[in-house]
């Protein structure tokens, strides 16, 4: 057995702990048939810059993505195709910020992924994650949504191509306007 996969237990508990945490923080989706789910918060860390010059500091309205694991668990397209997906949600998010007013207070963008790569390919930049405990958890729960939910499973996990670690990722408002408008 791969030691990077998560132990069975936690696999088969997966999508009701995935169910939980998308109600507690109030995850919902995007838009019908997309690739990416949404919640909003304020950020409560330490004040830093994104490569824009936008600071980042606490209190501010931040929007965070989520991937929708059980429509992409389907394998219904490729690569491609979620990429197109991702883009046009992206798009629709632009959308939302310049017409709705709660929505323009959004500050940034972010979420936490082992798609960091992937993501940095849609403008966003990755930033390593700072609690070690956290870290571990976090990493250990998104191989697991990965093992769970990707289409070839733990396959995917023990390819190798890459190290799967999970990274937050970040856009600041004006740069994903700039991009997705």
């Amino acid at each position: 057995m791969n030691r990077r996969a998560p132990p069975r237990l936690l696999l088969w508990a997966l999508p009701s702990i995935d169910a939980f945490i998308r109600r507690f923080l109030g995850i919902r989706p995007l838009a019908g048939g997309g690739v990416f789910r949404i919640n909003y918060h304020y950020y409560r860390g330490r004040p830093f810059t994104l490569p824009d010059g936008t600071t980042i500091s606490r209190g501010q309205r931040l929007a965070e993505i989520h991937l929708d694991n059980q429509r992409l668990s389907t394998g219904q397209g490729d690569i491609f195709d979620v990429t197109r997906q991702a883009k046009a949600d992206l798009r629709l998010l632009v959308r939302r910020m310049e017409s709705d007013s709660a929505s323009r207070q959004i500050k940034a963008v972010h979420g936490v992924t082992v798609h960091h790569k992937a993501a940095a390919r849609l403008g966003f930049s990755p930033r390593d994650l700072h609690s070690r405990p956290l870290s571990w958890l976090t990493n250990l729960f998104l191989r697991g949504l990965l093992v769970r939910y990707h289409p070839r499973g733990r396959l995917r996990l023990q390819e190798g191509r890459n190290k799967l670690e999970a990274k937050e990722i970040w856009m600041s408002a004006g740069e994903m306007v700039r991009r997705y408008r």
